[in-house]
């Protein structure tokens, strides 16, 4: 393609020919490149792909018809299309930094000019880099263009990440005319931020007994819709903690525990989401619960009878049981439940005492229980009459329960 010599007389004519040129085509377009203002001639005829064509220099403006005779290399069935819709420019703005799940409003997101007319409309799309279809929306016009200018306008974006994902999210933005022009992609970086679970709130819990079922509920805020939580609960009394996978959006728990002794327990809470990769991802609460002591219960042998000097023998004298049971994991504390018992037979005689060594121990929701067997001779003056006998069993923790049961002594029968 060559450009011919100027020649006054053919002011603002441009011709342009090749070899195999045969067909002469008149170019408003190119027309109206050449009556713009010098400063916007560039940025027109590069949106054109028409920088060759364009008299780039100096203030003529053409008067008269502007004819090209096009090379076969530009001449084809894209090129009136391409002079008379140009594609919108677009710019963005740098990167940004948001916490999940809070509102990301960027004013002015997009910024383009376009030099079509005024009738052109403008679309824009935002792609926000998650997996999420693309938003889409008018552009606005902030400056109408015209001859000679440009028409030039913005849109702004508003939008929430749910997740914090890996962090960084890659953003997408194009527009698209009402003639079917595409503007160039442009990319902008957000990066969003873990926020850890936070308003640990754990209802209030009532003293209890050891042995008994303590239920414990809680509730917290996470505004990462999509981050999954685990609450791990450590009863404070080396019994495995509890861990608990909430389903994804659950805000509440709720876990039980039985403490197998009496005593004051730390117990913590924490809450965890899915982002062990930052910095703060969890909340965490402790509290003390007051267990309390519970003394056995038992039964007693019914009533007995027996001659004087005769050995009597009472199996299951008293069968007892209690709440409590063994914890070795309770470091620091108490770890075996232990029971004495005394019996006094009611006939002056030193009390037996000793230790209750037929227990079968419990654990939680099951009850320790255990039995006594007993035998004592009654031979101390005045020997015939009825005795009262007393039995009391205690646990390790001074928790003492009393029953009492008769017992009928006769004479010996003469031979």
């Amino acid at each position: 393609m060559r450009r011919e010599p100027y020649d006054s007389s053919k002011r603002n004519r441009w011709v342009f020919s090749s070899a195999s040129s045969r067909n002469r085509r008149r170019c408003s377009h190119h027309r109206r490149l050449a009556c713009e203002p010098l400063e916007n001639r560039r940025l027109l005829a590069v949106d054109a792909g028409l920088s060759h064509l364009a008299p780039l220099e100096g203030d003529a403006c053409p008067v008269g018809d502007m004819e090209i005779t096009p090379s076969d290399e530009i001449l084809d069935d894209s090129f009136e299309e391409t002079l008379s819709s140009v594609a919108p420019s677009l710019w963005t703005k740098g990167l940004r930094h948001v916490q999940e799940g809070e509102p990301l409003t960027v004013v002015d997101i997009g910024m383009f000019t376009d030099s079509g007319g005024e009738t052109k409309t403008f679309t824009y799309f935002i792609n926000w880099g998650d997996g999420e279809p693309a938003a889409t929306g008018d552009a606005t016009i902030d400056v109408p263009g015209g001859t000679g200018n440009l028409t030039r306008g913005t849109f702004d974006g508003s939008y929430t990440y749910l997740d914090e994902g890996d962090g960084r999210y890659n953003v997408t933005l194009w527009m698209e005319d009402s003639e079917g022009g595409r503007s160039l992609d442009r990319s902008m970086t957000v990066f969003v931020h873990n926020v850890a679970p936070h308003g640990l709130a754990i209802d209030p819990i009532d003293p209890v007994d050891e042995g008994e079922t303590v239920s414990l509920r809680g509730t917290f805020v996470d505004p990462g819709t999509l981050d999954e939580h685990a609450v791990t609960i450590d009863w404070g009394d080396g019994m495995i903690e509890s861990v608990l996978v909430l389903p994804l959006g659950e805000r509440e728990f709720a876990a039980d525990h039985v403490y197998a002794d009496n005593g004051e327990y730390t117990v913590t809470v924490t809450v965890e989401d899915d982002a062990a990769d930052s910095d703060v991802h969890y909340a965490e609460e402790s509290f003390a619960i007051v267990v309390s002591n519970v003394a056995p219960s038992f039964s007693v042998a019914g009533d007995q009878e027996v001659t004087v000097g005769e050995l009597l023998e009472i199996e299951n004298v008293a069968v007892f049981s209690d709440p409590g049971f063994n914890n070795p994991l309770n470091i620091g504390g108490e770890v075996e439940e232990t029971f004495t018992y005394m019996i006094n037979w009611g006939d002056g005689t030193p009390e037996q005492t000793g230790t209750v060594t037929n227990i079968v121990m419990g654990q939680p929701n099951v009850l320790t229980t255990g039995s006594l067997d007993a035998s004592h001779t009654f031979t101390t003056m005045p020997v015939a009459g009825h005795y009262v006998v007393t039995v009391t069993i205690r646990d390790d923790d001074g928790g003492t329960a009393t029953e009492q049961f008769l017992v009928v002594v006769h004479e010996p029968i003469a031979a």
